[in-house]
């Protein structure tokens, strides 16, 4: 650095020593920055600019030693500089009408200078009087000034402004296609709308000026994980924390935010070794910051309970975001962030109520409008999810998200063309999405048309990323198991549980497929693994009642079989499964009542129908020459195709799946 060069050779040089003091503050060392003013100002105490950066630097730690720098500056040489300091340390102060009063000379003494403008604009800012900022801006802009469109811009995105940030950008990155911060903000403001085509423009203007910035990755790989790209989203991340400068110019706080987004990423790709480590490096650098400025307070809250939620410390992480909202009541991300917690921890009537908060702030807020129609599916308001979703496909047009979310929530109200029409339109807008394929291929499978899942599944061949998707592999695996290729999708099955170690579906899917191939052992080992990690679910008592039918423990398979409905007492399955077993127990009035449940439940379940008479006849014809027709009777493995094969799916089809 020049200027260190220059204090070797003359080490007492005060403009040297003042430079490197500006130096520090661009870098956002502003106590190493405090250090050196203090030097300069005890051997020049008259330097005017030198006690307005001493005075700015203090505003927000100490703003009455500000003050005191700031009037020593205004008393040496008046000027709307030093005003307008001193009226943002009154309004530090919570003095408001001695800021008032700086404010209105410095807007007196220059009220045209754009310079001042864009100054009274920053003092509105701070203040939160975001309306007020951008009007002060609007006078300052003029058509060849980028600078002040950037700040205008920036002031939108404050004001939750998302349309007319990114268009503000937009317009000052072209007025200036040589500043790679701007066309990187431009980029950003126009991925918050949700343009990413518009975003590729700007992102390749600035990797021609730095192909390795820090945040042309981190834009890409927000970009990456909006589309679910997650393996390129991770590799961008990565990319972007190997390129952090020392002192990165947005604050210390930046580098925790990348990680965050990587400890996500990872946790959702079901790699756990990687999302710790994420978490440990958040945790670490949290550990880094010994101060904390009064304007990064909150944000710096908002984070440090991101890291103790993903820790399981629920109770830390709402103290930091209930401090957090105290310190800023309309700040967005931090309510989302609370209700997310709400969420997480089931308390899902409060989460809606800042879920509900959020949107009469910003009723287009596409993360609260995403979570009020997901938390409203999980509370089995379908009405209310379908009017969210369909809010935000009308609101973000372009983006897949509201139509895969459209395609789940029909799928489970079994309204299959309607769910069929947003998966295609999920798809046009994102075709190398492997959720809009695997959306689209279950609710074929749940429909029962073969043609149209085969369909997706040829559209997933024609792209390996979208084949090698566990999630297209899963749904492929079952595809295969409805056409009777079960050696091949449980082979695919494995694979699936590779990728997927903590998926609820994908060992069930698995477990069937050996049951079909007549691999008990096998599929008891998945049971015997997989019912600890998913003790809810009841397909695995299904199946481990088969097992226990296959060598003749009948005693275990009623267990089995009543456990599974305990779970879920509106299974038809488990009922006629437990009736066949009483009846081979000579225990025929339990076994017809089980039957009667699983015929109420089901009125065409013609296999209940076949075994309500065989209840009722005496027990010594229990093994009546009818039994061949369903050989293993107990599970629907040996049905008759024509009856049987929507029964053996049934507990994998009717398995909840939306994301």
């Amino acid at each position: 650095m020049p200027i260190d060069r220059g204090l070797r050779n003359q080490p007492g040089s005060i403009q040297g020593l003042s430079g490197l003091a500006q130096t520090y503050v661009k870098m956002g060392r502003q106590a190493e920055a405090r250090d050196v003013l203090q030097k300069v100002l005890a051997a020049n105490p008259r330097s005017v600019y030198d006690l307005q950066l001493a005075g700015e630097i203090s505003l927000t730690t100490d703003p009455n030693a500000a003050l005191n720098f700031l009037k020593r500056a205004e008393a040496l040489q008046p000027s709307a500089r030093s005003e307008l300091l001193i009226a943002r340390a009154y309004q530090r102060l919570n003095q408001a009408q001695a800021s008032k009063q700086f404010l209105d000379r410095a807007q007196a003494r220059a009220p045209r200078d754009p310079n001042v403008l864009r100054a009274v604009a920053s003092f509105y800012r701070d203040a939160k009087q975001y309306d007020l900022a951008i009007a002060t801006l609007q006078k300052a802009v003029s058509g060849k000034d980028p600078g002040a469109l950037s700040e205008l811009g920036y002031t939108y995105q404050l004001a939750g402004k998302k349309k007319q940030a990114a268009d503000t950008y937009a317009k000052a990155a072209g007025m200036n296609a040589n500043d790679s911060g701007l066309q990187l903000s431009a980029a950003q403001a126009l991925v918050n709308v949700g343009q990413f085509d518009r975003a590729a423009t700007f992102l390749q203007h600035a990797e021609a000026r730095d192909a390795n910035n820090y945040r042309l990755h981190a834009i890409r790989g927000q970009i990456a994980s909006l589309q679910a790209r997650n393996q390129d989203a991770i590799r961008e991340y990565r990319t972007a924390i190997d390129h952090l400068p020392d002192g990165v110019p947005e604050g210390p706080l930046y580098p925790i935010s990348l990680h965050l987004s990587l400890f996500e990423l990872y946790r959702g790709a079901d790699d756990q070794a990687g999302a710790e480590r994420e978490l440990a490096a958040a945790r670490n650098e949290l550990g880094k910051i010994t101060g904390v400025e009064d304007s990064s307070k909150p944000e710096f809250l908002r984070l440090r309970a991101s890291v103790e939620a993903a820790s399981n410390d629920v109770a830390a992480a709402e103290k930091d975001l209930k401090e957090a909202l105290a310190l800023d009541p309309g700040n967005l991300n931090i309510m989302l962030s609370y209700a997310n917690l709400l969420w997480k921890i089931n308390r899902q009537p409060e989460a809606m109520q800042f879920y509900s908060k959020a949107l009469e702030m910003d009723p287009t807020n596409h993360s609260a409008l995403t979570a009020m129609g997901y938390l409203s599916r999980e509370i089995l308001d379908q009405k209310a999810a379908e009017k969210y979703f369909t809010k935000l496909s009308t609101l973000y047009p372009n983006d897949y998200v509201p139509f895969i979310a459209l395609g789940d929530l029909y799928t489970s109200t079994r309204e299959f063309a309607r769910a069929q029409a947003n998966y295609e339109k999920a798809h046009q807008l994102a075709p190398n999405n492997p959720l809009v394929v695997s959306g689209g291929t279950n609710a074929a499978l749940e429909a029962h048309e073969l043609p149209v899942a085969k369909r997706w599944l040829d559209r997933a061949d024609a792209d390996p990323r979208i084949n090698q998707s566990p999630q297209v592999m899963r749904e492929r695996e079952r595809y295969l198991t409805w056409t009777g290729h079960y050696a091949e999708s449980a082979a695919l099955g494995y694979k699936v549980l590779e990728k997927l170690p903590r998926d609820p579906e994908a060992p069930v899917y698995l477990a069937y497929d050996l049951l079909f191939l007549d691999k008990y052992d096998e599929a008891a080992q998945i049971v015997e693994k997989y019912q600890p990690i998913l003790p809810r679910d009841k397909d695995l008592r299904l199946i481990a009642g088969y097992v226990h039918v296959h060598s003749g423990q009948l005693r275990e398979a009623v267990t089995d079989f009543s456990n599974a409905l305990e779970l879920d007492p509106k299974v038809p399955t488990a009922y006629m499964n437990r009736g066949f077993v009483l009846n081979d127990l000579k225990e025929g009035d339990k076994a017809a009542k089980d039957f009667e449940t699983a015929i109420k439940l089901r009125p065409n379940y013609a296999e209940a129908h076949l075994g309500r008479p065989s209840s009722k006849v005496s027990l010594k014809l229990h093994i009546w020459r009818g039994r061949k027709l369903i050989v293993s009777r107990y599970f629907c493995v040996k049905l008759s195709r024509s009856i049987g094969l929507h029964s053996k799916l049934l507990p994998m089809t009717s398995r909840p799946g939306w994301r």
